[in-house]
C-alpha cells in the first residue's frame, strides 16, 4: 500500500523536493486530524443525551471537521494539478 503516490518522503533532492514532501505530509496530517475530530464530534453527539448546548457543540465539531477535510482534499488536488502542469 502506497500512501504517498510513490514519493520518497526522505529524499532531500533540493528545495523543490523538500517543499513537495512537506506539503504532502501537511495535507495528510490535516486530513487525519479532520477525521479524528469528526469521530470525536460523533461521540459528542451520541453522548449529548438531547442537551441543546452539547448538541450544538457536537454539530459544530462535525461541521468544522468536514469543512477541514474538504479544504485539505481541495488543496491537495489543486497542488497536484498545478505540479503536474509545470513538470
Amino acid at each position: 500500500m502506497n500512501l504517498f503516490n510513490g514519493v520518497d518522503l526522505f529524499s532531500l533532492d533540493g528545495p523543490k523536493q523538500i517543499l513537495a514532501n512537506a506539503m504532502i505530509i501537511a495535507f495528510w496530517f490535516v486530513g487525519v486530524l479532520s477525521v479524528i475530530f469528526l469521530i470525536i464530534g460523533g461521540i459528542m453527539y451520541a453522548s449529548s443525551f438531547g442537551q441543546p448546548d452539547r448538541l450544538r457543540q457536537a454539530k459544530n465539531a462535525i461541521t468544522w471537521s468536514i469543512a477541514g477535510l474538504v479544504i485539505a482534499m481541495s488543496a491537495y488536488l489543486i497542488v497536484n494539478v498545478v505540479v503536474t502542469q509545470f513538470k
